[in-house]
C-alpha cells in the first residue's frame, strides 16, 4: 500500500552512469565530485526498483550551515543553476556516445 517502505538500491560506483557524472561535474565546475551513500525514500527509490536501471541522485546545494534540504523555505544559489544544467547535459551526452 501507500504507506509501504520503498526497497533500498545501491548503484556500483563503477557504473557507466556514474562514471558519466563524475566526468561531467569535474569537466563543468573543476572540482572532483564526493560520492555518498545516502539513507532516504524518493522517486529514485521507486525508479531503480521497478526498473532495475542504476540510479544516481544529483544536484545543485549548500553544504553544511548553509544547507536547507527538506525544511522550509528549500532554496538553493541562482549562481548553482547554471552549473547543474550544464552538469546534466554533459552526463547525457556522455551516455549517449
Amino acid at each position: 500500500g501507500p504507506a509501504d517502505p520503498l526497497p533500498p538500491y545501491l548503484t556500483d560506483p563503477g557504473s557507466e552512469l556514474i562514471q558519466a557524472a563524475k566526468a561531467s561535474i569535474s569537466q563543468v565546475t573543476g572540482k572532483s565530485p564526493r560520492l555518498v551513500c545516502g539513507v532516504s525514500e524518493a522517486d529514485d527509490n521507486v525508479i531503480a526498483f521497478r526498473t532495475g536501471l542504476p540510479v544516481i541522485c544529483m544536484g545543485p546545494g549548500e553544504r553544511g550551515n548553509k544547507a536547507r534540504y527538506h525544511q522550509p523555505e528549500e532554496s538553493i544559489g541562482i549562481s548553482q543553476l547554471g552549473d547543474a544544467s550544464r552538469v546534466y547535459c554533459a552526463t547525457a551526452l556522455r551516455l549517449a556516445e
